[in-house]
């Protein structure tokens, strides 16, 4: 069996998913709040563990689809190409949002969660063209609500 990007990403990032659900318990104490400190960590494992699940039943899937490609059986007009991570000319797009997620990463530092988050949301609109007012505003409602949650739900206080 041979084991393509999308296989391989998901087969390891399922196994990493069920390792750190499965080890949390063992390395994180109970705490003294109702949510504890284990919520958060194994939250993100099951949420890994749904995408490599995910990623894995997409690839079973375009697998299926392009070996009926190349048999003729599939109506599809692309051309019978192997599905592909990024298309022509979109790998320069990821470099400039991978640069401008740790500009956002170290600005929380310097000037604030709530701050650089509207900011890195504006960018990011601007960077992708969206001209819809109204995706803005969910970009500042979004920031506000994380920030109350935090704040006063989690009782965490943000940068």
């Amino acid at each position: 069996m041979k084991l393509n990007s999308n296989r391989s990403v998901g087969l390891f990032f399922l196994l990493l998913g069920l390792f750190i659900f499965l080890a949390v318990p063992y390395q994180i104490g109970i705490g003294n709040t109702q949510y504890g400190p284990r919520l958060f960590p194994q939250i993100v494992s099951l949420i890994m563990i749904f995408c490599s699940l995910v990623l894995l039943l997409l690839d079973f899937k375009s697998r299926k689809n392009w070996e009926n490609i190349k048999k003729g059986d599939d109506q599809s007009s692309n051309g019978g190409d192997r599905p592909t991570l990024f298309k022509s000319g979109e790998f320069p797009k990821a470099i400039i949002v991978f640069a401008i997620m740790t500009a956002y990463i170290y600005s929380i530092e310097i000037i604030g969660f709530f701050l650089s988050s509207i900011l890195f949301g504006v960018i990011m609109l601007i960077f992708y063209r969206t001209q819809k007012w109204y995706h803005y505003g969910i970009v500042l409602g979004l920031t506000v609500l994380i920030y109350l949650i935090f704040t006063y739900l989690l009782l965490v206080q943000l940068p």
